[in-house]
């Protein structure tokens, strides 16, 4: 039996790998392995939201030589940054909420508006091919919009915004045996869907959360951390897992990492947030979290 490291952090993304894979929340939440990442889709999307977040915190540019500096720029003159008064606007800002006695879910937004009249969380998916919405994408609005509502009640409207942005401003097409530079139209470019969550929905869903967080306390209690088969071609399935050498590794020595394997399979990854700021109702010693790319690759 292992105890249950209370009070207990978690993240959309560790309650989300928790239903997908329990073996997969085991690697990332429980032992905190990160496993190296250097697709150029995933490197793109980590540069769009950098840039993004740069911006939206300090209405400039930074000094970089990114290609996806310009795919900002042209975004953010479709999408401004509006700021009024009355109106907070946090950027890659973590926000804690117990769920559970001890038991704390953490989200952070992309760009989270908060207003007297509701609350808007936006969240960037950068992408090469057309995008399709996954299920698990729906879960995270939902999580988003519930634990949106237990910090800032009485709010009116909780909103979810995903904005699809294509990594390329244009692409080269043939015209007349010569390749011709030719710009992706705004709707070409720009994807945007929302998800609002009528009431009964939100209590609905609200108690798949807490069934959901008592289900991971069951696991860390008895040591149920079982794979999970997923097959199919998704960016969710276990061909498209980061985790997939770390899983097909451990599988092979019988359920056991090695240091070696560990070295060689993972690159270092940033503590957590301690809760002892929140606790004690002081500031958050670190009021941001690092900007995390999510590009979205679809197999077509």
């Amino acid at each position: 039996m292992t105890d249950t490291p209370f009070p207990l952090v978690l993240s959309m993304t560790d309650i989300a790998n928790f239903q997908r894979c329990r073996k997969l929340f085991h690697f990332a939440a429980v032992q905190g392995l990160n496993p190296i990442k250097h697709a150029p889709a995933v490197e793109k999307g980590l540069a769009f939201h950098e840039i993004m977040a740069h911006h939206v915190k300090s209405a400039t540019w930074p000094d970089t030589t990114s290609e996806m500096l310009e795919v900002a720029q042209a975004y953010a003159e479709r999408y401004p940054v509006e700021r009024h008064s009355g109106v907070s606007v946090y950027c890659e800002r973590p926000f804690f909420v117990e769920m559970l006695p001890d038991m704390w879910v953490r989200f952070t937004g992309d760009k989270i508006t908060v207003a007297p009249n509701g609350v808007t969380i936006l969240d960037y998916k950068t992408f090469s091919k057309a995008p399709t919405l996954d299920p698990d994408l729906d879960f995270q609005a939902k999580t988003y919009l519930v634990l949106a509502e237990a910090k800032w009640p009485d709010r009116g409207m909780y909103e979810f915004e995903w904005h699809h942005v294509r990594s390329e401003l244009g692409r080269f097409l043939k015209v007349k045996g010569d390749a011709v530079w030719t710009e992706w139209s705004a709707d070409e470019r720009y994807l945007v869907n929302s998800m609002i969550l009528a009431d009964g929905e939100r209590n609905l869903f609200h108690g798949e959360l807490i069934a959901c967080l008592l289900d991971i306390q069951d696991a860390f209690e008895n040591e149920r951390w079982y794979r999970t088969a997923l097959k199919g071609h998704s960016p969710y399935t276990c061909g498209n897992c980061f985790y997939r050498s770390l899983c097909t590794q451990d599988a092979a020595n019988g359920g056991n990492l090695t240091p070696d394997d560990i070295d060689r399979l993972t690159e270092p990854a940033e503590g957590r947030y301690a809760l002892d700021d929140v606790l004690a109702q002081r500031p958050v010693g670190r009021a941001e979290t690092k900007p995390v790319g999510c590009s979205i690759k679809w197999r077509r």
